[in-house]
């Protein structure tokens, strides 16, 4: 196992002080302000887990768990390592997945309806970008209506599920008894990328 594996230094990781006091921001930085986000919106993370940080391979944003420890960092595109906005948008999307690691794959329509949600809030805020897949626009379609339904059930599902992996059709109507049945198997399914 290589120990430091360097390509070149990331762009999105140089701070620098600001006249007014503090730094630039930087993807770290913005790892905290987006998980901030999504705690104050969704509920808190679960701080059983050790956020390490953030990577660059390969050619699919995702999360992963290094060792058999609760340790999880967040992987970003190689092609996101020298474009800060595409780094920043995979990243808002990857912050959903740190509420709730799990190890198990793939996640359910739920949880990528909701992490796509949140990218594309955190893009119209910041300005980054958007998703064009259409299966993640039809997770968050499906995760939409349920929120049309039921404002408060992410926090809901939270307060009464383990994890969004392993989310059943019950377990939302459970949480949310107004959501039809259709849409809770739908988003109680497994991802199709």
């Amino acid at each position: 196992m290589s120990i430091i594996y360097y390509k070149n230094p990331a762009i999105g990781f140089w701070t620098q002080p600001l006249p007014a006091g503090g730094c630039a921001y930087t993807l770290t930085t913005m790892l905290g302000e987006y998980l901030r986000e999504a705690e104050r919106t969704y509920g808190q993370r679960n701080m059983e887990w050790t956020i390490l940080g953030i990577e660059f391979s390969g050619t699919i944003p995702h999360v992963w768990f290094p060792n058999n420890e609760n340790l999880v960092s967040v992987m970003l595109t190689e092609s996101a390592a020298l474009e800060p906005n595409r780094a920043l948008f995979q990243l808002s999307h990857e912050v959903v997945h740190l509420l709730e690691p799990c190890r198990i794959t793939p996640t359910t329509v739920f949880e990528e309806g909701l992490a796509t949600l949140f990218a594309h809030e955190m893009s119209t805020k910041h300005g980054l970008g958007k998703i064009s897949d259409g299966s993640y626009l039809s997770a968050e379609k499906a995760l939409k209506e349920f929120l049309a339904i039921c404002p408060d059930g992410v926090q809901r599902i939270r307060q009464t599920s383990e994890n969004f992996v392993n989310l059943s059709d019950g377990d939302i109507l459970r949480a949310c008894p107004n959501v039809p049945a259709a849409l809770a198997k739908t988003l109680s399914e497994k991802f199709v990328r």
